[in-house]
């Protein structure tokens, strides 16, 4: 929880980098587990994994932003379901494995974890292209919609032409604006920015 509130509020990360970030201490653990020869490097482990409770906070904070408010206690019923699941289906794999390498390579189930882990890094990644992808779409029609009125104001005569800075300056400070108005939006769980992510 602390994670989360320091890199994305503090930090303004988004979070679905938060999610890699978790998801990659994970698969990182996890070889650092697999491979560790020394007790020193036992107790290296857990400090790679420090961030990887984060990508559960990070997946229902991108879901609350996602879904409309009426529909939160279904999403987080059903993520509470998968997780609640996740430990009989993963319990026996884990177990199977690390008992067929035990001699070989004890460590295997480890890196079965990491590979298990790396297409939420792929999702992920894949969140957080879209979400760049809708905030330049949302800054273009800003400044599309901005030079229309500017084109506008000067067809009338009524003001002055501004310079290229302070148009620049003032939909930065409207794109800010529209940042602070969504992310507090996320505290009242309203639908997303736009509807397609």
């Amino acid at each position: 929880m602390i994670s989360v509130g320091f890199f994305s509020h503090f930090l303004k990360i988004d979070d679905a980098l938060v999610g890699v970030m978790s998801c990659m201490s994970k698969i990182l653990a996890s070889l650092v587990y697999s491979f560790a020869t020394e007790d020193w490097m036992m107790y290296l482990a857990p400090l790679v994994e420090i961030v990887n409770g984060t990508s559960f906070i990070a997946m229902r904070s991108i879901a609350s932003k996602l879904v409309p408010t009426d529909e939160l206690g279904k999403v987080n019923s059903l993520f509470g379901v998968c997780e609640s699941l996740m430990p009989l289906v993963y319990g026996p794999i884990y177990s199977s494995v690390y008992a067929s390498t035990m001699n070989t390579l004890p460590g295997t189930f480890f890196l079965l974890g990491g590979c298990l882990t790396a297409p939420a890094v792929v999702a992920f990644l894949w969140l957080y292209r879209e979400h760049r992808r809708d905030r330049a779409t949302l800054e273009r029609a800003m400044r599309k919609e901005k030079s229309s009125k500017t084109e506008e104001r000067e067809a009338n005569g009524s003001v002055a032409v501004e310079t290229k800075t302070e148009n620049d300056k003032e939909l930065r400070v409207q794109i800010m604006m529209n940042d602070k108005q969504s992310e507090s939006k996320a505290y009242d769980n309203p639908t997303f920015i736009t509807e397609h992510l």
